[in-house]
């Protein structure tokens, strides 16, 4: 198993998936996140500007 690896079997459709962070490691994980249907939401201090671009996504930056 890889470090960057992570295979978990879940239905993300339609469920309400937190990310904390909107860094560079946000950036890799959204993609992925989006392309399964999950309703995003990204809590950050601050945000890549790629991370700001994703759509559909929630970004609450406090």
């Amino acid at each position: 198993m890889t470090e960057n690896a992570y295979l978990v079997g879940l239905r993300l459709e339609g469920r309400k998936v937190v990310v904390v962070g909107g860094g560079t490691v946000a950036q890799r994980r959204l993609p992925l996140l989006i392309a399964a249907g999950a309703d995003v939401h990204v809590i950050a201090r601050e945000a890549t500007p790629a991370v700001e671009a994703f759509q559909p996504i929630t970004l609450a930056l406090r």
